[in-house]
């Protein structure tokens, strides 16, 4: 296997066509999922601003690492997510940063690899404001970054399908969702008064995978998975020496529910659930706020009063469940 795993600090599933976005064509992305794997359900269990955890991979410096794998990675880092906000001159610049050049190069390193080997190239993705998009100034921003991201991806694949052979994998997949969060859900904390944030962006994150030079034709993967998962399904699939990593995301253990640790807490998802758990040490079981599949359509409606045992089900899975 070699495997080119391509991350973005923030880039919100919203923004993608074929993720159902109806605010701009993304001709790149939505080649790549036809040609490749959608994963719908993929979700970051760790989505704290200051982490360094990437798609279950830890970054320390410039450096990436998975201890105890067998497996050759090598890093290309394309800026940080935690830089300030350019100016909005070159905002627009700063989105592309000459993604498909990078991308070459880490293909050119994986190329020389005599063994299995994974190439990373983490990106800053969008450059967005702490809240929420709004005005035709701010949407017409982010939709001028969005538009040159999307072509790098679009001038990237057409070399992809020419040199990539049935040993190669291309994943793109969003480390930590939006850089701040945003109110979509959100709670205040009586004693600290200050607001407990998680934003749907954070959560569901975009995860598209290609086999080889176009193996999948817009297959779509709902069941629930952690993106934490990519490092192990890549472990695996180097000790078997297989190519198969696609095969090996899709056909997983089963997950039920996943932890999200956030800046200010904790929060249990399932497939049609968000529970954000109470800060409060001496709390009753259940307590927190309950959100039916917020993600995308801004459900900030707490339910927990008409659905108080799944609030408390999803309670007692936070607390049995270890921390990612």
């Amino acid at each position: 296997m070699r495997c080119l795993l391509l991350t973005f600090d923030c880039l919100p599933r919203r923004w993608i066509g074929c993720y159902g976005s109806l605010d701009h064509s993304t001709r790149g992305f939505d080649r790549l999922a036809a040609l490749g794997t959608v994963f719908e359900n993929a979700i970051s269990t760790n989505v704290r601003a200051g982490s360094g955890q990437v798609a279950g991979f830890w970054l320390g410096g410039d450096k990436l690492s998975a201890p105890g794998r067998e497996l050759t990675i090598g890093t290309h880092l394309i800026a940080s997510a935690d830089d300030s906000l350019p100016s909005k001159k070159g905002r627009k610049r700063a989105a592309g940063s000459h993604l498909a050049a990078e991308l070459h190069q880490a293909c050119d390193w994986m190329r020389e690899r005599p063994g299995q080997s994974l190439a990373c190239v983490r990106h800053p993705g969008l450059r967005l404001a702490g809240g929420p998009v709004v005005g035709a100034e701010h949407l017409e921003d982010v939709l001028s970054q969005l538009s040159v991201l999307d072509e790098e991806i679009d001038a990237f694949l057409d070399e992809w399908l020419d040199c990539a052979d049935e040993r190669w994998t291309l994943v793109v997949t969003a480390g930590r969702g939006v850089i701040r969060p945003t109110e979509s859900v959100r709670r205040r904390d009586e004693k600290k008064n200050d607001p407990l944030r998680f934003s749907d962006d954070l959560i569901r994150v975009p995860l598209l995978t290609l086999e080889g030079r176009g193996e999948g034709f817009g297959r779509r993967h709902l069941p629930l998975l952690p993106t934490t998962r990519l490092v192990e399904a890549a472990h695996e699939t180097s000790v078997a020496n297989s190519h198969e990593l696609v095969s090996r995301l899709r056909t997983g253990p089963a997950v039920e529910s996943i932890l999200v640790e956030g800046d200010s807490g904790l929060a249990v998802r399932t497939a049609d659930w968000l529970f954000v758990r109470s800060l409060e040490q001496d709390r009753e079981a259940g307590d927190g706020q309950l959100f039916r599949k917020p993600e995308d359509v801004c459900d900030v409606f707490d339910v927990r009063s008409t659905h108080a045992e799944v609030a408390i089900r999803l309670d007692e899975l936070a607390t049995v469940q270890p921390e990612a």
